[in-house]
C-alpha cells in the first residue's frame, strides 16, 4: 500500500524534526489521496470484510486515531498535481492544470 510508505515517510520526517528541536505542530499532518477506499479505509478501525491485515498497514490507523500525527484526506483526481511524477499524463488540458497549480 503506497499509503503506508507516504505514511512512514512524513512520521520519519516528523520524528527528525523534534529530534533536532525544531517547532512540532500540534495538527495533524494532512496527507492527499486521490483513491477514496484508501481515505475511506484509513478512518475506520475495523478489519471486517478484509481478506488480509499487513502489519505496516496498521501504521496508518494507528497514526491517525492512537496518535493523531496523520490526517489523510481524499484529493479528486484532476487536481492531484502528484500524478506529473507518477503517471503517464496524455491529456494536454490535465497536464496544463496540474503543473500551473505548481508554478
Amino acid at each position: 500500500l503506497v499509503q503506508s510508505a507516504c505514511t512512514t515517510a512524513v512520521l520519519s520526517l516528523c520524528h527528525r524534526c523534534c529530534d533536532m528541536g525544531l517547532p512540532d505542530s500540534d495538527k495533524p499532518t494532512p496527507i492527499y489521496n486521490d483513491n477514496n477506499g484508501v481515505v475511506d479505509w484509513s478512518k475506520t478501525t475495523s478489519t471486517k470484510g478484509m481478506k488480509h491485515f499487513d502489519l505496516r498497514d496498521s501504521q496508518i490507523r494507528e497514526s491517525i486515531h492512537q496518535y493523531q500525527e496523520i490526517d489523510v484526506r481524499h484529493i479528486p483526481g484532476k487536481t492531484n498535481v502528484a500524478d506529473l511524477f507518477t503517471k503517464e499524463i496524455r491529456d494536454t488540458r490535465h497536464y496544463c492544470a496540474c503543473h500551473d497549480r505548481i508554478s
